[in-house]
Order: structure tokens, then sequence, then C-alpha cells
């Protein structure tokens, strides 16, 4: 009787399941998250607007974003804006929540910021984005129902996929 019990449990343990979390649900909550305001000393930072891509190659949640200075104006009054482009690892928690880590900002478009401010502002929007979402999880999967909710202690990995993000769960 011990022996099956043993080899039912080593057997179940080797299961494995996945669910994926769909990209349309990602940029969903990644659009509440946003805007993200920082003023620093001199200027005044927003960022807006995110549009997600996933590289499952690089293992990469890249997005791009609106960014707005409405300190810097052109001869117009029109705020300086541009396009930023940052790219991030993904982290989760035992807990399940999934992190955006080692955010990098990759890109930085604006015919209205010369390359000296653009620059400048590389770290100080990597600073801010990775402090933004130091504590923000991306998505809790606490709140799934099923199996999945259940599941939260049993996440073995996570891997960023082309359709979203497949979580991997050995039971």
């Amino acid at each position: 009787m011990r022996i099956l019990l043993f080899l039912f449990l080593t057997l179940t343990s080797l299961l494995a399941y996945d669910y994926t979390i769909p990209k349309s649900e990602l940029q969903t909550r990644l659009t509440k998250a946003f805007p993200i305001v920082k003023k620093t000393m001199f200027l005044t930072l927003k960022v807006s607007d995110p549009k997600l891509s996933l590289d499952g190659k690089k293992q990469r949640f890249n997005l791009k974003a609106k960014l707005t200075i409405p300190n810097i104006k052109d001869d117009k009054g029109r705020s300086a804006q541009a396009i930023i482009t940052l790219s991030s690892r993904i982290a989760y928690s035992k807990g399940g929540n999934l992190y955006l880590r080692k955010i990098k900002v990759v890109d930085i478009k604006s015919s209205m910021i010369n390359k000296d401010m653009k620059n400048m502002l590389f770290g100080t929007l990597e600073e801010i984005a990775q402090e933004y979402f130091k504590s923000r999880p991306i998505y809790s999967l606490k709140d799934e129902e099923g199996m999945v909710g259940m599941a939260v202690k049993a996440i073995e990995n996570v891997k960023i996929v082309h359709k979203g993000i497949k979580i991997i769960f050995v039971i």
C-alpha cells in the first residue's frame, strides 16, 4: 500500500500543466497601469499609451509608449513628445504575481528632443520605470479561478511566447 501511495505521489508530482495569459489581456492590464507621471527637479515626464509586443526568442516583454514633456515647448507652444521603446524581463513570485524586471529604454524617437537630452532621458526613464513597476505586478494569478488560482505556489517557470505569457506549473 505504501509503495502504491509513493508511486502515485511520484507520478502526480511529475505532471506539468501550463496556462497562457493572452497578449490581449496583458495589453489591457498594462494600459490600466498608465499614464506614469514623474516630476523631476526640472522636468515633468508623462509616459502614456503603451503598446505591447512580446519576443519569445529573447524572452523580452517590449512596449512602445508616448513620452510627453510639458516643460519643453516648441516655437508653436506644443509640448515635446517622443516615442520610447522599453524592454523588460518577466519575473514571478511564488505568490502568483508577475513583475517587469531589468527594464531598459531601448530607443527614444523625437524630432523635438535633441541628442544630449535623449541621452539624459535614457537613464531617467529607466529609473522611473524600475521604481514604478518594482511593487506593481503586471498580472496576478491569485485572482484566477479554478486550477490556475489554486496552483500559484506550483509555478515552475514563466515563458514569453508570441501569444502571451505561458505559466508552467508542476503539480
